[in-house]
């Protein structure tokens, strides 16, 4: 196996065999870099090769040499599918420290630069969790822990940096020190019981504290909470508060957490008690007058993946730990966020992007294209299907002829959305037309993990066209793509009232006009048609035909939201849409005028099926939100976790149309992963890179890697032309053996030269070594001082190897010298002398004895 960063070639001696590698021919030149890919293909990782500082800028102190770092690598992820393009090119001398994980790290950054960002918004909390508090989250294939002290946010595991969580503080309203109320000391509450409050700039109306005898502080502060979030004016507002008793005084913070999900919405959370009797504050102490004020008192955790290649969303799994995390964190209504990179200039009026969503649907087989061929139904054709598990009556489609799939589609979609048992369930769906290579998909509107769509049975001729059953390719689905279409200027009314067979809307054949102003031209009156309506669709359009029928104005769209109605303008230039006036009749159920909170929405955006078409059918996704911002000119894209945990977004692969949103995505995964990065697939298909030609660059000509040598100088001699040489360098170096483990070696006397030893290690064979013999025979090598006496002979040799048996060594004779001093006193032995003594008085003894 041969690799090389530069061309290469090997010829055989005998002029029979050779081998070339062309390294530009891949782009690898000067790549310096190790790709490998798994069996499959899928998975690859990309290691660096560094040559550390031989990259850098470098110059002598006594100014006789100056290089410039010029080494650049590089590698490119291409198209896949129509996605967008990613190339890394990382300056070398631009690093401060210059090896792998720098570089590798570096390629990253430079990669996910133009990605969008991913965020988690908890709610706001009133109570910082316990320390210690873990959270397990998955992004990008790798698993990461979330942990809490106190106010700080630490987040380990996975790719080191990757994802920051912190928490943002919360203005709220904290009261004076309060009462102590207790079993023993109550609190009992029978009138001048009423106060005040204004939650982010909202002023409720009056509350009632509930008239009762309270026995705790708690009770109290569970109490004003429900009392304040029952007032219809905050709720009207969306607006709700948390009330703690922190054990001496109450707390008040604002709920606002949801202001992420609008970008417009600039709203501030607090607090502020406005008035309260003097009854109940004498007790509570939430006045201003009694010491109350603005504090501090709430938190909101923020979770962020900057730049994400392949968009992917921040998942919290399933576990016991996660639940009461979740719970402590704010998350369990959290808004999810896909923030796009800003762009040049805003979108062109209705350009647009498609995504693919999480659903609950049905998807058919591959139907005709109707606007070729029609059909014409007639005599009885039925439907029946299960929406969200709640089984349908016998459907009815309407007969007609139908020379358009979209005008099917809306047929059908009303039909199933007026089915009186999926109406008295509360449940509904939008039918998508994916083209003939598609078919129709029949989409639950839940938005949880409930959803579901399943068609039971199909008539005949019905199925003939739909091709809805199992029998001809119908099955259960979990995507629904929609097209997202981006609108300069439209109107968009307030809640209206929702319509259907089972609750009708009949307009009166007077008081049944309105007028409208689109790119400057003024509609005259206009007039709703005096009819029964079943749906909101059918009341969009009507409106929609009405509008365009005026003179001078032509392209309106009128679609119904699934809450309200939108009045968008399709020109390309000068675009504007006002509502100026609506009878009253009609505007009590459509919602359009200024003061019943219509206005215009400029910068927004629709759904519409895969085909780009919505005429007549209520497609949308509930609180999925996408928005642009055309002043940093980038898009928001944001999801309730709580009410739409289902609905998690990702992209087509269609950069011409995705960057225009500052959407730059592909289908691979990339991240660092035990110091390497890690390319995943995420389509099935092996993982493709690749090179542009002269972009890498480097002044590394050639390098060679030693390794296991000696404690010994390493001397290199550079031959060859050229004046402008230089040589770099970098080592790791291992832990020395100590003085007793030292190498065996072998010492032999050259074959001609009696004055040159060459020095071995015994172990392996390998030479490691020369030394030239002093005038008085002498010499140094790996720690040892060594003369030889008299002349060595040509190829005399001798060793210096372990003892491993003991022979010949010194241990005796250390022993005995041991002996000699007091070194065995403490195990009752005297010394050399003592012993001696004891011996001669002992022999001396004996003598005498004899004697």
């Amino acid at each position: 196996k041969l690799s090389s960063a530069v061309d290469f070639a090997l010829t055989s001696t005998d002029g029979s065999s050779n081998l070339t590698g062309d390294a530009s021919g891949l782009g690898f030149d000067n790549a310096r870099g190790i790709f490998e890919w798994s069996d499959t293909g899928e998975t690859l990782t990309i290691d660096h090769l560094s040559f550390g500082a031989a990259d850098k800028t470098a110059s002598s102190n006594d100014g006789t040499f100056a290089t410039k770092g010029t080494g650049v690598v590089h590698f490119k992820l291409p198209a896949v599918d129509g996605s967008s393009v990613f190339m890394s090119q990382v300056n070398l001398d631009s690093l401060d420290t210059i090896n792998s994980e720098e570089v590798l790290k570096a390629h990253l950054v430079d990669v996910r630069k133009e990605s969008p960002d991913i965020r988690i918004v908890g709610n706001v909390i009133n109570t910082l969790p316990v320390s210690g508090t873990k959270l397990s989250i998955e992004f990008e294939n790798q698993t990461y822990t979330l942990e809490t002290k106190e106010n700080e946010v630490t987040v380990s595991g996975g790719e080191e940096g990757r994802l920051n969580g912190f928490f943002t503080p919360v203005s709220g309203w904290s009261g004076a020190n309060a009462t102590e109320i207790t079993s023993e000391n109550s609190l009992v509450v029978s009138s001048g019981n009423t106060f005040k409050i204004s939650v982010d700039g909202t002023s409720s109306g009056t509350i009632t504290l509930p008239a009762t005898t309270y026995s705790s502080n708690s009770a109290v502060a569970s109490a004003l909470q429900t009392a304040i979030n029952s007032d219809s004016t905050l709720s009207s507002a969306s607006k709700s508060v948390s009330v703690k008793w922190t054990g001496t005084k109450y707390e008040i913070v604002s709920n606002t957490g949801r202001q992420t999900y609008n970008i417009s919405d600039t709203t501030v959370a607090s607090v502020k008690i406005t008035s309260i009797d003097s009854t109940i504050e004498s007790k509570l102490k939430l006045s201003v007058a009694n010491g109350a004020s603005e504090s501090l008192n709430g938190y909101q955790l923020g979770i962020v993946g900057v730049g994400s290649v392949s968009a992917s969303q921040i998942i919290f799994p399933s576990s016991s730990q996660n639940t009461t995390s979740k719970t402590s964190l704010g998350l369990n209504s959290s808004i999810a966020n896909i923030e796009g990179k800003s762009v040049t200039n805003n979108p062109t009026n209705r350009d647009f992007f498609d995504v693919k969503v999480k659903t609950g649907s049905w998807k058919g087989g591959i139907a005709s294209n109707l606007s070729s061929a029609s059909i014409t139904l007639s005599g009885t054709n039925t439907v029946a299907i299960k929406v969200d598990d709640v089984a349908s009556g016998t459907i009815t489609i309407p007969n007609a002829t139908y020379n358009s799939n979209t005008t099917f589609a809306s047929e059908l979609e009303e039909a199933i959305n007026n089915d009186s048992t999926l109406l008295a369930a509360g449940k509904s769906v939008s039918v998508l037309w994916e083209g003939t290579s598609g078919g129709y998909q029949i989409v639950s509107h839940n938005s949880t993990s409930s959803a579901s769509v399943e068609v039971t049975s199909v008539s005949t001729a019905l199925e003939t066209h739909a091709k809805l059953t199992a029998s001809n390719g119908g099955i259960s689905t979990n995507i629904s793509k929609y097209r997202v279409k981006y609108s300069d200027a439209s109107w968009l009314g307030s809640a209206a009232t929702v319509v259907s067979s089972a609750s009708t809307l009949t307009i009166p054949s007077s008081g049944n006009t309105f007028q409208v102003t689109i790119n400057g031209t003024a509609s005259g009156s206009l007039a709703l048609p005096n009819a029964t309506y079943t749906s909101n669709v059918d009341i969009a359009t009507a409106i929609e035909t009405a509008i365009n029928g005026a003179s001078g104005i032509s392209g309106v769209e009128v679609k119904w939201t699934g809450s309200a109605y939108k009045i968008i303008s399709t020109a390309t230039s000068s675009q504007d849409v006002v509502v100026t006036a609506v009878d009253s009749a009609i505007e009590a159920n459509l919602k359009l005028t200024t003061t019943n909170g219509g206005a215009e929405s400029d910068h927004s955006f629709d759904l519409y099926d895969p085909s780009g078409a919505s005429s007549g059918r209520q497609i949308y996704l509930n609180d999925v939100n996408f928005q642009w911002n055309s002043t940093d000119k980038n898009i928001s894209i944001t999801r309730k976790t709580d009410t739409a945990p289902l609905h998690e977004i990702s992209f087509v692969e269609d950069s011409t149309n995705n960057e225009k949103f500052g959407i730059k995505v592909h289908p691979y995964t990339i991240g660092l992963v035990d110091s390497k990065i890690r390319v995943l697939s995420n389509n099935g298909k092996p993982v493709n890179i690749n090179f542009d030609a002269n972009v890498s660059k480097g002044r590394i000509g050639h390098s060679i890697e030693l390794e296991n040598l000696p404690a010994e100088e390493l001397i290199i001699i550079v031959k060859g032309g050229g004046a402008a040489r230089r040589l770099s360098a970098s080592f790791t170096t291992k832990d020395l053996p100590n003085e007793e483990e030292k190498d065996n070696l072998t010492f032999t006397v050259d074959k001609t030269n009696n004055k040159l030893i060459h020095i071995k290690d015994t172990d392996t064979g390998h030479t490691i070594a020369e030394r030239t013999l002093s005038d008085t025979g002498r010499f140094k090598i790996a720690g040892y001082n060594l003369k030889i006496n008299g002349t060595p002979k040509v190829q005399d040799s001798f060793t210096i190897s372990d003892n491993l048996g003991g022979v010949g060594d010194g241990r005796n004779i250390l022993s005995m010298l041991d002996l000699q001093e007091d070194k065995h006193a403490l195990e009752g032995k005297g010394n050399f002398q003592e012993l001696f003594s004891e011996v001669v008085a002992s022999v001396g003894a004996s003598v005498q004895s004899t004697n």
